[in-house]
């Protein structure tokens, strides 16, 4: 099967206002946690280390570059059936009726109500970047969350030195200042500046849970050759072993997919046709006759 050349949407704003506010407070937070630890908390962390503090700013520049770019390619690049393809006459046995779009779709494909399009390989539609998640972008969705996991888990570890250095939380009132930091400050009980750090410290703990849970999901799906509808159903159609499910949604270049999300990785389907899992076993059974 060939690969299907990638496109990029044409409309890049989420057409829900929520997802709309949830896409400019992401848009908002990445880079303001990433200047505060840069320039607050590695230099009052690391102070005594100069050597280990500049490998964290070249390790924290290569984590956020790739936040930034998987979420770039995430929202850019399209995802839905093309027209050229959808048809009122059905091609296989496999391709399924969509009657939003009264045509003909290919299988693992699904009519997203939010984005009115049917989307390749569908798995879910995300929230934050206001657009579904699908064959072309999957990769660069788990690479999101496996840098925004790694990000927020080392925000929590130095975050947790820097307060405990700079703000007083051995006190009766600490739970206080962190569950209710506008009333701390309101009423004297911390620093304007501390309360922001306080507050920054507290969305890298809900990020780290939250991502870290969508990502345990995701790669659960990944190594079963899965998407959301698959698990719904409890069905492994599509299990193809590890390694090849791996390649599915990574390209067969997955070993340094995660380098950078624009290396070039070509998906081994092309979005309309698959192997099941008994037409992936009968191949690899030729394929091993032949090199016999």
């Amino acid at each position: 099967m060939g690969s299907f050349s990638i496109r990029f949407r044409t409309r890049l704003l989420p057409k829900r206002s929520i997802e709309l506010g949830v896409l400019v407070v992401t848009l908002i937070l990445i880079p303001t946690i990433y200047m505060f630890e840069m320039f607050v908390v590695i230099p009052t962390v690391w102070k005594s280390w100069p050597l280990f503090q500049n490998i964290i700013y070249a390790v924290g520049f290569f984590v956020f570059s790739n936040i930034v770019t998987n979420f770039v390619g995430l929202i850019t690049t399209c995802t839905q059936v093309p027209q050229e393809v959808m048809s009122t006459s059905r091609p296989s046995m496999e391709w399924q009726f969509c009657d939003a779009c009264l045509s003909y779709v290919p299988p693992r494909s699904w009519h997203c109500k939010y984005c009115k399009v049917c989307i390749l390989k569908r798995d879910h539609h995300c929230l934050f970047a206001g657009c579904c998640i699908g064959q072309f972008n999957h990769r660069f969705f788990i690479m999101f969350l496996i840098y925004i996991v790694i990000g927020t888990l080392y925000c929590v570890v130095c975050e947790s030195i820097f307060l405990l250095k700079t703000v007083d939380l051995v006190t009766p009132l600490a739970p206080l200042k962190i569950i209710f930091p506008a009333y701390a400050y309101l009423t004297g009980l911390e620093t304007l500046s501390n309360e922001c750090s306080i507050l920054l410290y507290v969305v890298n703990w809900i990020a780290l849970c939250g991502t870290s849970w969508m990502l345990h999901s995701q790669i659960c799906m990944c190594l079963r050759g899965q998407v959301t509808h698959d698990k719904t159903v409890d069905s492994f159609t599509y299990d193809l072993g590890k390694t090849q499910n791996i390649k599915e949604v990574l390209g067969n270049r997955w070993y340094v997919a995660w380098i950078f999300p624009f290396i070039s990785s070509p998906l081994p389907s092309n979005g309309l046709e698959w192997y099941t899992a008994d037409t992936w076993r009968i191949k690899c059974q030729k394929r091993a006759l032949k090199t016999q």
